[in-house]
């Protein structure tokens, strides 16, 4: 039995954590501890294809027109370094958000971003380290809470904030989450975040009644997708951030007829069909890019 999001316990925790952890955060350790024991170690090394992959959309040639590629295409349009094409995120200040085995936190790197990653499993800390190894890359890995970004970097510290999949673990206190971030960016800086979204209840639970035939990503027993009174939570601390659904077609035809042919064309109805009122609440995925504004700036 849990006891709610707020309260604490003073048990064991996961090493390298901290003593006091709420229900919610052990309940996410654990399950991603699980996870990363189940990992075959050859899953710890990135191919110099997916590494080409991004690099080639953060310059504006995205393999793919779909998630994740744009998201790494909004970091080429707003957060292009230097002049040289292999480390186009050169000198980049990034924090990487719940980063797993550091699968990201890889890819950020070798562009030459300056990534620091949390990840509350100390696990798949483990694992983003043997990451590293593999590649020959450093970053500063961290154990450490989404909740606590305040205690563990200063304020200011980052150029760009990489949430992949993360907030929907977190929907029991996600403001203490945002306010975090948003304290953790320099003025000017970037925000972008990809998360799976329901826009009401009812719809979860057509969703869930229908999972023999489009299965969840369920990883953790706290998770729950976005909804529209998480995204209007975001949308207080970052005005005018972009916001887009996707996700209405192309997840059943990834997961059920796993064409990627049909998946890229579905993608492309899904973008425009979901930019209608119509249609919008009926999205499976969100994409949100925020920039913290600048002192003065209306």
């Amino acid at each position: 039995m849990h006891a709610p999001g707020g309260a604490t316990i003073a048990d064991a925790a996961p090493s390298g954590v901290g003593s006091r952890l709420t229900y919610n955060e052990r309940n996410e350790a654990a399950a991603f501890d699980r996870l990363a024991a189940r990992r075959d170690g050859t899953m710890l090394r990135t191919s110099d294809w997916t590494f080409a992959r991004y690099r080639s959309a953060v310059l504006g040639r995205p393999f793919y027109h779909a998630y994740p590629d744009l998201a790494f295409v909004y970091l080429g349009k707003h957060l292009l370094r230097g002049g040289d094409p292999s480390k186009p995120l050169r000198g980049l200040r990034v924090l990487d958000l719940g980063a797993g085995d550091g699968v990201w936190s890889v890819i950020l790197s070798e562009q030459g971003a300056r990534v620091a990653s949390v990840e509350i499993s100390p696990r798949q800390v483990e694992q983003a380290r043997a990451r590293m190894k593999n590649h020959d890359l450093a970053w500063d890995a961290r154990i450490g809470s989404a909740f606590a970004l305040a205690e563990q970097f200063p304020a200011a510290s980052f150029d760009l904030i990489f949430a992949q999949a993360i907030l929907h673990h977190l929907t029991w206190d996600l403001e203490n989450v945002y306010d975090g971030m948003h304290g953790l960016l320099r003025e000017g800086g970037h925000a972008i975040m990809m998360e799976p979204y329901c826009a009401s209840p009812r719809l979860r639970r057509i969703r869930e009644s229908l999972s023999w035939l489009v299965p969840f990503d369920r990883e953790s027993p706290d998770e729950r997708p976005l909804d529209d009174a998480d995204l209007r939570l975001l949308l207080d601390r970052f005005p005018g951030a972009m916001v887009e659904r996707y996700d209405l077609l192309a997840k059943p035809a990834r997961r059920i007829v796993r064409s990627v042919a049909l998946e890229r064309a579905l993608f492309r109805f899904d973008r425009a069909a979901l930019r209608t009122r119509l249609f919008r609440s009926l999205a499976g995925g969100l994409f949100v890019a925020a920039r913290k504004q600048t002192t003065g700036e209306p």
